[in-house]
């Protein structure tokens, strides 16, 4: 009887405790579906604009790769991604193609004429480049160092060059280039390249220069009679977080440029909800309370605090168990009632499936990773089928919500097999967000925001940035990918509290105020950004891919773009002077303006839009 009423007493202990908690969060889920306004990202109906009477701005590059240094031939696959990304419309030819015949290059007097090659020693027809912008007003890029280029004296570079002795380190913004992203100087370990050391003529505007061992200029820009040119002297751009700098650069480098623009943010939970048993203390908690009461008091109502702030959701990813189990029988046991009030948060944004438990679907590693890692492979699909179909009955019961239509592979790792049979046991998903570039870890599952390629039913949704605390360096990938997507992919854990190698040795106040000045950071610069959840940002990217634009500069003071189909609303990024005053005749409406750097942003629901210059 004794031992009945004990068990009884902290039963009702128990639930004091929990009560709270429990009216704190259900009142914050009704709060947060008051907050946050749904998001349009389809219409009913598609829209077609009427036709151009132009052909628009157009691009295109004359690229010589000889396949002898693969770093090199990174670049091109790169710099088109970086145009498809931004919708402009890119042609390219081959350096021998140019030499033999060169093209008509009036349809690229609206966009630019690019130079891509390790040797330019041979290029040939240098007059008609020069013409085409001395003349035709183009504006002709040089996107590599080549010390012997015929044309090195018209990009503004006196004598002959040669390169710098070892490399060129770090990158220091000399010019207002990017909202955020000319705020970032990158350190020397992060950023090496093989530059010339060059000595430009006085009417160059360099507009970022190396750090070490000398200030050698990166990127320059001049005025050759009608027209421009811009000089890249670094040799990242193979690396994705350059797309932004080399697409902003082109534009900046025009009169009045535009590109298009996704517009969403979203902003990612991994292991959330996830158990924590009542009592556990993870080795580095250093808060003085259990994981489980941290979370309960501390990291959830603060995350809770940023997302109402800011009006962002959280796209959360739910694991099962922390079981290292790869066969059958599959188990859930049953954990707190925190798992319960967690998911309570991702209902104001999404609740997606990170996995029965934190072993990737993946049937093999190296000896190396597995060490590294300590993860088991799935000795088959059978019995990542059974694991899966475990998680799958446990959603239902559990969190009695629609089943998920978005997956985070675990440590963002994920094979072939392992994603067919996860879309064999959730066909309902329609997003798989990972990880944007490869990290030091092999195996990890690189996307694109685009359908994947071998199961186009799946849309990518990558993760692009990582962390409570940023550095220089990872600011300036965040922003690189505004740049050139206008989209924000960021996701944290909460167990990164208690890594030392994740938490530099910072408590959770300082971690979690660092994070909120990145998000509101995010939202002071780019608050045209929708704050979307993973599986509204596919939908929004398939509208997004779909839709084809022609842009229009060719009358002084006045822009036309057109958009077709037109399924769901989009952004343009309009590069205009800064000192210029521009309005919206037809088609569109401004939602942000940035005078500093002469940058305005238009949200597009008519596919015909028109600009024009105040008088």
């Amino acid at each position: 009887m004794k031992r009945i009423n004990r068990k009884l007493l902290y039963i009702i202990l128990l639930l004091v405790a929990l009560i709270p908690a429990i009216y704190r969060f259900s009142n914050f889920a009704l709060q947060e579906l008051k907050l946050l306004k749904t998001e349009t990202v389809s219409f009913a109906a598609a829209k077609t604009a009427s036709q151009p009477n132009s052909q628009g701005v157009r691009y295109l590059i004359i690229v010589k790769d000889t396949g002898d240094d693969k770093e090199f031939s990174k670049v091109l696959p790169n710099l088109k991604m970086a145009f498809q990304y931004s919708k402009l419309p890119l042609d390219v030819i081959t350096w021998e193609d140019w030499n033999k015949a060169p093209r008509d290059l009036t349809p690229y007097v609206q966009g630019a004429v690019i130079l891509l090659a390790e040797d330019e020693s041979d290029l040939k027809w240098a007059d008609k480049l020069k013409a085409y912008t001395e003349q035709s007003g183009g504006l002709l890029v040089n996107a590599w160092s080549s010390s012997n280029s015929p044309l090195n004296e018209f990009f503004g570079i006196q004598g002959e060059p040669q390169f710098v002795t070892g490399d060129a380190s770090g990158l220091h913004w000399t010019t207002k280039f990017y909202p955020g992203l000319s705020d970032q100087d990158l350190t020397k370990n992060y950023l090496q390249s093989s530059s010339l050391d060059v000595t430009l003529s006085p009417e160059m505007k360099v507009w970022a220069e190396s750090v070490a061992p000398k200030r050698v200029p990166y990127l320059w820009y001049g005025e050759r009679g009608h027209g421009r040119v811009l000089v890249y002297n670094l040799t990242s751009l193979a690396t994705k977080y350059f797309r932004g700098v080399f697409i902003q650069g082109v534009l900046k480098a025009q009169p009045v440029s535009v590109k298009a623009s996704v517009g969403g943010q979203v902003w990612f939970i991994d292991d959330f909800p996830s158990p924590v048993g009542i009592n556990q203390v993870t080795q580095g908690n250093k808060t003085g309370m259990t994981d489980y009461q941290f979370r309960l008091k501390q990291f959830d109502p603060d995350m809770e605090h940023i997302a109402n702030k800011y009006g962002i959701r959280f796209s959360t990813g739910i694991i099962m168990t922390y079981s290292n189990n790869v066969t059958a029988p599959f188990l859930i046991p049953k954990y707190e009632e925190l798992y319960h009030l967690e998911s309570i948060i991702g209902r104001g944004g999404e609740l997606g499936l990170h996995g029965y438990n934190h072993q990737p679907l993946v049937s093999g590693y190296s000896d190396k990773l597995r060490k590294e890692l300590g993860y088991n492979p799935w000795p088959s699909t059978d019995d990542m089928k059974g694991a899966l179909q475990t998680a799958r009955e446990n959603w239902q019961q559990l969190f009695k919500t629609p089943l998920p239509t978005m997956y985070i592979p675990p440590s963002n790792m994920l094979s072939t097999e392992g994603e067919k049979t996860l879309l064999d046991m959730f066909p309902e998903l329609k997003t798989i967000s990972s990880i944007y570039t490869k990290d030091v870890n092999e195996g990890t599952f690189e996307q694109e925001f685009l359908p994947d390629p071998k199961f186009p039913q799946i849309m990518g949704t990558p993760r692009a940035s990582y962390g409570y605390i940023l550095n220089s360096n990872q600011k300036f990938e965040l922003y690189s990918v505004v740049a050139n997507l206008g989209i924000v992919s960021h996701f944290n854990h909460p167990d990164d509290v208690f890594d030392p190698d994740r938490n530099h040795d910072k408590p959770w106040t300082e971690l979690r105020d660092s994070f909120d000045s990145v998000v509101g950071d995010v939202n002071q610069r780019f608050g045209w950004l929708r704050p979307l959840t993973a599986t509204q940002l596919s939908d929004a990217l398939r509208v997004y891919h779909e839709a084809h634009l022609n842009i229009d500069r060719s009358e002084p003071g006045l822009l036309k773009v057109s958009v077709t189909p037109l399924q769901g609303p989009l952004f343009l990024e309009v590069r205009v002077p800064s000192q210029s005053s521009w309005h919206i005749k037809q088609g569109g409406s401004i939602v942000k303006e940035d005078k500093e750097y002469g940058i305005l942003w238009i949200r597009v629901d008519d596919p015909n839009v028109v600009m024009e210059e105040k008088r």
